[in-house]
């Protein structure tokens, strides 16, 4: 995603416990959010941000969260790398770093109770040029692939769109098509796909807001 240049970096060694960024004052909101939400404390206690980067299945909402805000990782072997394309490779990681400001993101997601786990879970952010229309977006799910966490591909083609609801909805159904879900017993593989478009397309609004309102915070929603 085009973005602009970034003045500081969030970063946390790859040691520490989740629960240690649950509870860390100077983590950006979004970071913090989904661990305090769905990872019991005792999980956040006997979990290190290296075993939850490397195995994203303990804590899909947060490294969905990382992707869409272009956090990258690095060891002492390897250059710094977008966690998006590090998801691939089952690798131990250093550190993790969330460049700042932050893109204007969002989230929202779908599960049985307001508490449990999302069944279906979408992040995204964005940024828009001068003149309202999208310079560059991200999403990411959960609950939509045989994969922890799912990263659409191709959405670059939406650059110099408008930010309209139509360029959501379009977004939407690209990012719809591409998920592979199955069914279980918390939802159909077409009950999952068709919250992807949905959820998506409330993210991308979201997001949207944040980006031509930036005094008001980013949205965390919740589908019914």
């Amino acid at each position: 995603m085009s973005s602009a240049m970034p003045t500081a970096f969030w970063q946390v060694a790859a040691d520490r416990l989740l629960d240690a960024v649950a509870h860390d004052p100077s983590a950006p909101a979004f970071v913090r959010r989904p661990l305090l939400r769905w990872v019991t404390w005792q999980q956040r206690n006997q979990t290190t941000v290296a075993q939850a980067l490397r195995t994203p299945q303990l804590a899909p909402a947060w490294a969905a969260n990382l992707v869409v805000l272009d956090a990258q990782v690095a060891d002492a072997h390897a250059a710094a790398q977008p966690y998006a394309q590090a998801l691939k490779r089952a690798r131990t990681w250093a550190q993790v770093a969330v460049p700042l400001p932050l893109a204007p993101h969002a989230a929202d997601w779908v599960a049985r109770a307001p508490t449990d786990e999302p069944i279906v879970y979408v992040a995204a952010a964005l940024r828009l040029d001068a003149a309202g229309q999208v310079a560059g977006l991200r999403v990411a799910l959960t609950g939509v692939s045989p994969r922890p966490v799912f990263v659409p591909q191709g959405l670059e083609i939406f650059v110099g769109r408008p930010a309209t609801p139509t360029t959501w909805q379009a977004v939407a159904e690209a990012v719809a098509a591409q998920t592979r879900p199955k069914d279980d017993v918390r939802g159909s593989a077409a009950y999952r796909r068709a919250m992807a478009a949905v959820l998506t397309r409330r993210a991308l609004q979201g997001a949207a807001a944040a980006a031509q309102r930036p005094d008001v915070p980013p949205t965390a929603g919740g589908a019914p």
